[in-house]
Formats: structure tokens, C-alpha cells, sequence
């Protein structure tokens, strides 16, 4: 059965409504950022204390809180363009981006340093090294999804050549696969192994099931990173991936390459993408840099907990910790959570 929603998207069908997933920052918009950043740099509060009660964007809030609500019911991606970025301080960027971020969700810790805004940008690692980071290469980006409601990133340096932000539908791939090999498609919605992350307490095993899509009470939801699912495989006790499983593997990441699946989009200054994890993958093309170290290419990426989130099944558990709709979920916490359990059950 095909799922009928606008977050089945292709780049033809979105090509003539850039006006519903793009906005280009007002004067007004922009103003009222930096008048809330300058607020808050003379209180000197941690960035854990925004909320949209202490960090006031009246016209700019209230379009932030229709994007959220896009993304979740629409088609799952948002651009917003425009943000004087040069205007600011890295502080200042830090402040006013986790600050926009309340208004769409809770920013949520993307490390075992709580870090609500992540740095990206090539420390000259390897994605094809255990411990390579997509953040922390120019290498091309496989299509994968994060462990958040909404994934943000913003430009504040593009690459010199390269770099496109590439997204696609899940849903898209799913309606794909049904059509035209609905063998893997039932594959793919059967659990996979998949590694922990090295910070991710083993208190289940170093391991986890989940597949690569599910519809849990009604709701579509994609998890996919192919990394994970690899290393699980030098796993003592892990069963080899099937021929079937591989080929159905293989088909997901034909697919997402495909063009006719797939939208790159430049990542200018300034850009702000927003993507909902559970029916969009995203990617990114290889690039090369500058020669000037401050021309490297460099994102801020915010992970964000949405209170209007799907409901997800059971097997999402060890990457969120809370599956219930609308719970504060992802990111470190599931690792709070598993701590707090095997204290208690110590």
C-alpha cells in the first residue's frame, strides 16, 4: 500500500512551490533577532535557559512555530535564507540560533559534553575510518538520519566548490520500493542490527534491532544510517546481513542518488535548513576548501525535540529513550535514561 502525503515529495513535484518550503528573512525578521540576541549577551545566561519567554520574536516566532508544524504535517523540509551571519560573534550565533530553536522544539544535547549547538566542519578525517564523523570530513555524505524530531543546519561558510546539501523523501523511496519491489520492502521493514555509538551505555548489549521503515499507530517513520548497521556486522554473535537484506540495502541507497529522488540545494551564508528526521534523509556532496583557514567551510547544527513529534514504535527506544508523540526524546537522552535505569537496577 502506497502512503499519501505531502511528505512524499520529488524535486519536479516541489520545483514550482519554492514559496511553501523558502523565506528569505524580513528586515523586521532580523531585527527582531538581534534585539533578542543583545538581550540576552547582557544577562550572560547559559544557552540551557532559552525559551521563547526570554528570547522574544514576535513576527519571526510565530512563523518558526508554522514551520515546525510543516515540517511534521507537510512536506518535511524548510529553508530560511537570509541571516546576516557576518553581523555576529560565534557567541552570538550560538545564542540566537538555539533561541530560534525554542520556537520549533527543545534543543537537545548532541554529545556527551551537552552540546546544544554542534560545530561542522573537516578535521581532515575519514568517513570510512570507525570513528570518522560526517561532520568532521569533506567527504561525500551518505544519506542517512539523525537521532532528533527536526535536524537544523546553518551556513555560516560554504565550501569552496561542492558541499550541496542533498535531501530526499522517505516516503518517496518507500511509495518507490512498493511499486516496483515490494520483496525488499518487506525487508526493509524488519529489524536490522545496528552498533551503539561508542558513548551509548551497553546495558542491552552493544547492539540494537530496528528497521529501515515503520508505520507505528498510523505514522511513517524512517531509520536509516548504513554505517551503523555495518559495524554491527564485526559484532561477535551478529548474523551476516542476507543476500536479500544487502540487495535491499543497496536498492535504498540507488535510490536516494537517484535524481529523480533526490534535491541538492547550495548551502549559502546564511541558509538555514530544517528537516523533519523521521520522513526526510539527507546527505551531502563531497566538497573542496579555500586555501585561507577562515574560509573553511563551517555549519552549526541544532538537534530539536518537537512537543507536536509522531509517535514511534517500541524498537526506537535505545536511539530516543521516549517514544510517546510529543515527548522530550533524542539526542543524549537516551543515554541519561539507560544510566538512570541501570543505577536503579544496580
Amino acid at each position: 500500500m502506497l502512503i499519501e502525503t505531502k511528505a512524499a515529495w520529488t524535486p519536479q513535484s516541489v520545483a514550482d512551490i519554492q514559496d511553501q518550503w523558502k523565506h528569505t528573512l524580513t528586515e523586521q525578521e532580523i531585527g527582531e533577532i538581534i534585539s533578542a540576541t543583545d538581550k540576552w549577551v547582557l544577562e550572560q545566561r547559559p544557552l540551557e535557559e532559552l525559551n521563547q519567554g526570554n528570547f522574544i520574536l514576535p513576527t519571526l516566532g510565530e512563523r518558526l512555530k508554522n514551520i515546525a508544524s510543516d515540517l511534521e504535517n507537510g512536506l518535511g523540509f524548510y529553508m530560511l535564507t537570509g541571516l546576516p551571519v557576518s553581523d555576529f560573534n560565534y557567541e552570538e550565533l550560538c545564542i540566537l540560533y538555539a533561541g530560534m530553536g525554542t520556537y520549533m522544539g527543545t534543543p537537545i544535547a548532541q554529545s556527551v559534553d551537552n552540546e546544544l549547538v554542534h560545530d561542522v566542519y573537516s578535521k581532515g578525517e575519514s568517513l570510512t575510518s570507525e570513528k570518522g564523523r560526517g561532520t568532521q570530513t569533506c567527504d561525500y555524505l551518505p544519506f542517512h538520519t539523525d537521532r532528533a524530531d527536526i535536524v537544523a543546519l546553518l551556513c555560516l561558510q560554504q565550501s569552496k566548490d561542492g558541499g550541496q546539501s542533498q535531501i530526499v523523501s522517505a516516503v518517496s523511496i518507500y511509495n518507490e520500493i512498493a511499486q516496483t519491489r515490494p520483496d525488499l520492502l518487506a525487508v526493509l521493514c524488519q529489524n536490522f542490527n545496528n552498533i551503539r555509538a561508542p558513548w551509548e551505555p551497553k546495558v542491552d548489549g552493544p547492539t540494537y534491532q530496528i528497521p529501515i521503515f515503520s508505520i507505528y499507530e498510523g505514522q511513517f517513520a524512517c531509520r536509516y544510517l548504513r554505517n551503523f548497521i555495518h559495524y554491527a556486522q564485526q559484532v561477535e554473535g551478529i548474523p551476516d546481513l542476507t543476500a536479500q537484506q544487502i540487495e535491499a540495502l543497496d536498492l535504498v541507497d540507488s535510490l536516494c542518488a537517484d535524481p529523480r529522488f533526490r534535491l541538492d540545494i547550495d548551502f549559502d551564508k546564511g541558509d538555514i535548513q530544517f528537516i523533519n528526521n523521521f520522513v526526510t534523509l539527507h546527505g551531502r556532496a563531497a566538497y573542496s576548501e579555500y586555501d585561507q583557514p577562515h574560509m573553511k567551510r563551517f555549519l552549526l547544527r541544532l538537534w530539536l525535540s518537537s512537543p507536536i513529534s509522531r509517535p514511534l514504535s517500541p524498537l526506537f527506544k535505545p536511539l530516543y529513550g521516549n517514544v510517546a508523540a510529543g515527548s522530550l526524546r533524542g539526542g543524549m537522552l537516551a543515554q541519561t535514561l539507560a544510566t538512570q535505569c541501570e543505577t536503579e537496577t544496580a
